[in-house]
């Protein structure tokens, strides 16, 4: 995926309240995505209501193996 058109991945989907690492992000935000951008920002938690205006979101590919994946909407 690109993000802010640097290389990024979804560290983690914050949609499960069993998922312990997720648990807080459901709690704060009703959920949403984790992307790991290491050339820019680093960590960027974008919540589930913002994810529909987010424009620097654009899903590329998806790893090998991974049945799900994300895509700005």
């Amino acid at each position: 995926m690109l993000f802010h058109g640097n290389p990024a991945e979804i560290e983690f989907v914050a949609s499960d309240a069993n998922d312990l690492q997720a648990e807080w992000y459901i709690e704060q935000f009703g959920g949403g995505v984790m992307v790991l951008d290491p050339r820019v920002s680093g960590r960027t938690f974008i919540s589930a209501n913002d994810l529909p205006e987010y424009e620097d979101l654009e899903f590329v590919s998806r790893a090998e193996g991974h049945k799900t994946c994300y895509r700005n909407l």
